[in-house]
């Protein structure tokens, strides 16, 4: 019996961990309890204030139906990538892109549409436009040959007017890009810090005027004076003098014209000429007529005064021209004048691209606006890499026809 007790001892005591071993284990366990994580087990927040001298503003975001943090986050913007402080919610960013597909995409893409059609219809007659200049340059018709002469000495053979195409159309890719990230810009709490100074004043004139950065008016010279120099100087002389000469043709007495001499004209010439030497002092009239919400004609393309110039070619260009399908941009010229006729109605009824909510408090269509040396809004870093997608005119299509009217004139080598 003794014997038997013995052996269950020894067989229980073997079956026990050791003392040495309890302890080890003890240890281990605690030094993963109190060790330093690593890296990767941090878990950031990203829910956040990340600068805390910015602040949202509510008046903006309210007025576009958001409603937006008290102050921004770093949480990102579906939407919009390059926000890093971000003022709008979830809720505010899905808002945004339902309004921009249902309703503010439409009115600017139909904007661009009919500007385009509409250059590419008119300016592709520079051929026919030449042919009636040559005829009357010789004619005893003071007016007619006037018209004829100042034609002529524009120079407008197809790569020329090839060339002021293809800048105009740089030009409205590069406005629509900033047009597409309005609703980011309302997010961002960098550009809404700008909105604050005119908020906060008393003075009536400057609270209904919107401050510009001279850094936003840089990037908008860079982008849009090339056309808009050609515009002016180059498209609307062209329409002015090709009327005058298709009433030489007709007899008509119809004419319409735009004013070469206005304000506007002379503020896009002077930016243009001495931006490199004298840049705030000729430029700054230029920026000024931006609008961050509406149509700005000088930028965006004028399609109020281009309209009477379609219905008058539409009208007369079989009897004025020798070629009535003699178009360099348009093939065919019959889809571009349906286009036109049909849409020109519509687009003309609304030139504001961003409507305001009914709870707005912020009328920034009626907003005077100007550039100013220090501070301002810049609402392009905002928009970069914006989701919110535009779909504009086929560039592919209009750079087909032109090649396909310089070799039929031989005149590509």
């Amino acid at each position: 019996m003794n014997i038997f007790l013995i052996s269950s001892l020894l067989l229980l005591l073997a079956a026990r961990p050791s003392q040495a071993r309890i302890t080890k284990r003890v240890l281990q366990e605690t030094q993963k309890l109190t060790a330093t994580p690593t890296p990767t087990e941090v878990i950031p927040v990203t829910d956040i204030s990340v600068n805390p001298d910015l602040v949202c503003n509510y008046e903006i975001m309210r007025s576009f139906g958001f409603s937006g943090h008290p102050t921004p986050k770093s949480t990102p913007h579906k939407y919009c990538p390059s926000i890093s402080d971000n003022c709008c919610t979830a809720e505010d960013a899905e808002a945004a892109f339902i309004t921009w597909n249902t309703d503010t995409r439409f009115k600017l893409e139909r904007y661009y549409q009919i500007f385009n059609y509409a250059i590419k219809y008119l300016f592709g007659y520079t051929p026919e436009g030449f042919l009636l200049a040559r005829k009357f340059s010789v004619e005893p018709t003071l007016e007619c040959k006037r018209a004829a002469n100042d034609y002529l000495s524009m120079n407008l053979n197809p790569r020329i007017s090839m060339h002021i195409m293809s800048r105009i159309n740089a030009a409205l890719v590069n406005i629509s890009n900033i047009r597409k990230g309005f609703y980011c810009s309302i997010c961002d709490a960098r550009v809404q810090s700008s909105f604050k100074d005119f908020f906060a004043t008393t003075n009536l004139k400057t609270f209904t005027e919107l401050y510009y950065s001279k850094e936003f008016c840089l990037t908008l010279v860079e982008n849009t004076i090339e056309s808009s120099f050609y515009m002016v100087s180059y498209v609307y002389r062209y329409l002015n003098n090709v009327v005058t000469l298709m009433n030489c043709q007709t007899g008509g007495v119809e004419s319409p014209q735009i004013d070469l001499k206005s304000t506007v004209a002379e503020d896009v010439k002077n930016c243009f000429f001495f931006k490199n030497k004298y840049f705030f002092f000729f430029c700054q009239k230029y920026c000024n007529q931006f609008n961050l919400v509406k149509v700005s004609p000088v930028m965006d393309g004028d399609i109020y005064q281009l309209r009477k110039f379609v219905d008058f070619f539409v009208k007369y260009r079989k009897e004025a021209f020798e070629y009535p399908k003699n178009n360099l941009f348009a093939d065919g010229v019959t889809y571009e004048e349906n286009f036109l006729v049909d849409l020109y109605p519509e687009v003309l009824r609304d030139f504001v691209f961003f409507r305001a909510s009914a709870q707005q408090s912020v009328f920034l269509d009626q907003y005077s606006t100007e550039v100013v040396v220090v501070g301002g809004m810049n609402p392009i870093p905002s928009t970069v890499s914006s989701k919110f997608e535009l779909t504009l005119f086929g560039w592919a299509a209009v750079v087909r026809s032109v090649v396909a009217a310089l070799v039929a004139i031989n005149l590509v080598v």
